[in-house]
């Protein structure tokens, strides 16, 4: 009798594992795929961040390019305004 009743909650216990089992099975299929996503995700990103540096690049480039202008520019307004006291032309 006492074997019995021992049989019977193991079987109950057995049966709870095994659902337990299933549940963990289905959340492991689930996270696996949550897994995949985000991989596909981070490679994007990646891809993504490879544009980004391009463009920053670019941007950098353009900076320089500006900079030279501007330098070039204000030599020439140095210039000009120096030009024009030296001969009287902007009195200010």
């Amino acid at each position: 009798m006492v074997l019995g009743w021992i049989g019977a909650v193991l079987d109950r216990y057995a049966v709870r594992l095994a659902r337990l089992g299933a549940v963990l099975a289905l959340y492991s299929v689930r996270l696996a795929r949550l897994g995949v996503v985000l991989d596909r995700f981070s490679v994007r990103i990646d891809r993504l961040w490879v544009v980004l540096d391009r463009y920053a690049v670019q941007i950098d480039r353009l900076w320089m390019v500006l900079d030279r202008y501007s330098v070039r520019l204000d030599r020439f307004w140095a210039c000009f305004f120096l030009k024009g006291k030296i001969f009287g032309v902007a009195e200010n």
